[in-house]
């Protein structure tokens, strides 16, 4: 699955980018009838199925993605396109290129009766924008984390912080929460993964010793770990 990563890779000095978000995403998949049953619910005595691929589904993004693929291919020949989900990332050389690729993608979501969620996107092309909670810059070719993903990542190490002190034991599971908050910082800070030896560690002891819902203890380079 592409990500913020792959945009990192893909984008070019003085690059336009335009962002295009999708309203309602896993609505725009309808689910086969023969399946819809066993995405059903009772509620009231009456019994409703779902018509669409639907939230909370573990293996809908990865359907929706696939979807998707077939979607941005016809793109792709012409436009420099990165997808996470239904979350888009157009990327141009220069205004007029932009102008007519912008058109191209409205007239083809429109033509496939996908939604835009013009709210959440930002279709003038530009050299600084936002792509799954970065701020980026083709000028200065850099890319930092929004503000809210800062202190999301903040908050949640200062609460594990709070717990480690009280001596209280912390699942598997929890530890594995936090290193993926930690990694999604990895493209700004490239020590990060190195830095999460020992809570990886921690994090497999207690897995290896019982399931993802066995607690352990975090050891002090652990703790080391997340007051960096």
């Amino acid at each position: 699955m592409e990500d913020q990563r792959t945009l990192r890779d893909n984008l070019q000095h003085n690059d336009l980018v335009s962002t295009l978000d999708l309203k309602s995403t896993y609505l725009h998949a309808p689910m086969a009838e023969e399946l819809s049953k066993y995405l059903g619910f009772k509620y009231n005595n009456q019994y409703y199925r779902q018509k669409t691929l639907c939230f909370g589904l573990t293996s809908a993004p990865h359907i929706f993605t696939q979807l998707m693929r077939l979607i941005i291919s016809q793109l792709r020949p012409k436009i420099r396109t990165i997808s996470y989900i239904d979350d888009f990332a157009f990327m141009f050389t220069t205004e007029s290129e932009a102008q007519a690729g912008i058109k191209e993608i409205i007239l083809l979501f429109r033509k496939l009766g996908l939604t835009i969620e013009w709210k959440k996107s930002n279709l003038i092309p530009s050299h600084q924008f936002i792509y799954l909670g970065f701020d980026w810059d083709t000028n200065k070719m850099i890319v930092s984390p929004l503000k809210e993903r800062i202190q999301k990542v903040t908050n949640k190490v200062s609460q594990r912080l709070k717990l480690q002190r009280r001596k209280q034991r912390v699942g598997a599971y929890t530890i594995a929460s936090l290193i993926g908050t930690l990694s999604s910082l990895a493209m700004c800070e490239t020590q990060t993964h190195m830095r999460l030896r020992h809570l990886n560690k921690c994090k497999d002891i207690a897995v290896n010793n019982g399931n993802w819902s066995t607690t352990t203890y975090l050891d002090s380079e652990a703790e080391q770990e997340l007051l960096w």
